[in-house]
């Protein structure tokens, strides 16, 4: 769910008028956004140092209550009084006390943090909440200003509480010098502003803390997708089952120079728990997709499209490193597919290149489910109008409205699964993954764990939300949960695979929000 600034402080209000202790809201808020942080620095890591930057209002006491259990594992606590002006709230200089000899002020006396302070760092900002405006100015525009070169020139790892200092929760409209968030915790809700596309590059990873005592309404039927919301299709397996049951995938995808993405998407399709995978390529590419993949998988030459027994199989993916080669076949397999199909890289440029009438037809009366998985220079190629669209979310509903037969899964720093529901139409947005992402064969490893929930017989839009989800956790596992840490820069497609499994567990046990 979605909700303004506005109906988050309406629901608080509400709340207190009721005759409730604004002290259990900020208990449960404050916890909420220690586990969402501890799902990046887990217990097993070294102990480090949290810098809590503390504003007047009552986000200064959630960051506090965040503190507590940090504090506990050892890390140290130092605080900063971003306004001396104003002062702490009551509630805030409770919970700062109880973190006890662990927590102290930080000297500003110039912005090099001492080299002694231990590592990690994690920057909290607890400056504004929901209700602030813009644009920033004096000790708060400072302080934002201090959070980022910190981020800037020591490593620090920025939290923000319900919004980056800065931000407009309603519009996503943004100071220059607002706070560079890489988590977002928002309690409560998601606030619409931080989906936008000019709120990108201050959110980060956005994190959903559930307040259960607030009656939250909103109008939007948009949403960001939480982990929970996958439960209807996380039933463990029969105890008794087979490898047929478990999911058929048939990947279409390699060429000469691009088998790489075939071997990709077929491994990341087995790590997701695909029963059998199959890889159709290429004659000249079959050996080294055969040498370069598990060896778990099957692959076979091409040969005739028109003889793929679909009864084999139980959804399929085409396109991932298929070159130009193979247009007018791409076009005969997507009209001719009996089971829900992926659509990925040169099949979109395929579909790109071909008539009006025959895009119509793939993409608008298929005969099964049909997913697209564009990026934004894709989806330029199959329907230029997005080329001018104001913004992602206008070009994704236009898409839909346009090819009503398919299912978005529109890649970005923010994805956004969309499906047609008539004048209904609902985006999901994907919270997880981060910039490290942005490198060779990911969109191929995004294919392969959405063909796999397809080949289980998950709805679509389901398999496409859950496998955005499953991609970019295992992507913050795969750089955050190691020992030694690794960076963004060094993440890789196969770093993210080998770390699907893990990001399966988080998904079954609600790790994250």
């Amino acid at each position: 769910m979605l909700v303004t600034p506005q109906q988050m402080i309406a629901a608080e209000k509400k709340w207190l008028e009721d005759g409730s202790d604004a002290a259990e809201l900020m208990q449960v808020a404050g916890e909420g956004i220690a586990r969402s942080i501890t799902s990046f620095f887990p217990t097993k890591g070294a102990a480090g140092t949290m810098i809590l930057v503390l504003g007047p209002g009552n986000n200064a006491g959630d960051a506090c209550v965040a503190a507590r259990s940090f504090a506990q594992r050892g890390w140290l606590i130092r605080w900063v009084h971003a306004v001396p002006e104003k002062p702490l709230s009551s509630l805030t200089l409770r919970y700062l006390k109880q973190l006890g000899e662990t927590a102290a002020p930080l000297e500003l006396g110039h912005d090099k943090l001492s080299h002694r302070l231990p590592r990690p760092l994690i920057v909290v900002d607890g400056l504004l909440g929901v209700g602030a405006r813009l644009p920033l100015e004096g000790d708060i525009l400072e302080a934002a200003k201090r959070i980022n070169r910190w981020r800037r020139n020591h490593g620090a790892f920025t939290v923000a509480i319900d919004i980056p200092t800065g931000v407009d929760g309603e519009t996503g409209t943004a100071d220059e010098n607002a706070v560079v968030a890489d988590l977002t915790t928002c309690i409560g809700a998601t606030k619409s502003g931080l989906v936008a596309d000019s709120a990108g590059n201050y959110v980060g990873r956005l994190a959903t803390i559930p307040l259960q005592p607030l009656q939250l309404r909103s109008d939007a039927g948009d949403c960001v997708f939480q982990a929970s919301d996958a439960i209807d299709y996380l039933e463990p397996s029969p105890h008794v089952t087979w490898k047929t049951r478990a999911g058929r995938v048939l990947i279409i995808a390699g060429s000469p120079g691009m088998t790489g993405a075939a071997a990709l998407a077929a491994k990341a399709a087995l790590r997701t728990g695909a029963g059998m995978v199959t890889v159709l390529t290429d004659p000249r590419c079959v050996t080294e997709i055969a040498l370069r993949s598990s060896p778990e998988v099957m692959v076979r030459s091409i040969g005739a499209y028109h003889e793929i027994d679909w009864r084999q199989f139980d959804a399929a993916c085409v396109g991932p490193g298929l070159g130009k080669s193979y247009d007018s076949e791409i076009g005969e397999i997507l009209a001719r597919s009996p089971v829900p199909t992926l659509i990925d890289a040169d099949a979109i440029n395929a579909i790109g290149r071909m008539p009006n009438h025959r895009r119509d037809r793939v993409l608008s009366t298929p005969l099964a489910p049909r997913l697209i998985t564009p990026h934004q220079q894709e989806l330029v190629r199959i329907f230029p109008e997005a080329e001018s669209s104001p913004s992602r979310e206008t070009s994704a509903r236009a898409f839909i409205k346009r090819y009503p037969g398919s299912t978005l899964l529109y890649k970005g720093s923010r994805t956004i699964v969309c499906r047609n529901r008539g004048a209904n139409t609902r985006l999901w947005y994907n919270p997880t993954g981060h910039s490290g992402m942005a490198s060779a064969g990911m969109g191929d490893t995004l294919s392969g764990i959405c063909t796999a929930l397809l080949a289980k017989s998950w709805d679509i839009r389901a398999a496409a939300s859950t496998g955005a989800w499953l991609h970019g956790r295992a992507a913050e596992i795969a750089t955050f949960s190691q020992s030694p840490r690794t960076s963004l820069e060094a993440l890789i497609a196969s770093d993210v695979i080998d770390h699907i499994g893990a990001a399966w567990i988080d998904l079954r046990e609600h790790l994250t929000y």
